[in-house]
């Protein structure tokens, strides 16, 4: 029967409503802006990244890990979260 010159394949219909296909269209435009700006992000974060082992390097402090600064104008800052 499948080798038969009258076969024909049978075909799937897929049948939705069609404000089921908008949604699904319009969630698929949200994935997609989504993954824009998670790669925007990533970029900005690799920079911000490179820019402050720079500064560390530059002028030799540990920008990161130090939590307790003094201002220029000599008022000193504590990191509410560290205890």
């Amino acid at each position: 029967k499948k080798y038969s010159p009258h076969y024909q394949r049978s075909i799937t219909k897929v049948v939705e409503e069609k404000s089921e296909t908008q949604k699904r269209l319009a969630l698929e435009q949200k994935i997609k802006e989504l993954e824009q700006f998670i790669g925007r992000q990533q970029v900005q974060l690799s920079y911000y990244e490179r820019l402050l082992a720079t500064a560390e390097q530059r002028y030799n402090i540990e920008l990161e890990k130090n939590s307790d600064w003094k201002s220029s104008n000599g008022f000193s800052h504590t990191d509410p979260n560290t205890k």
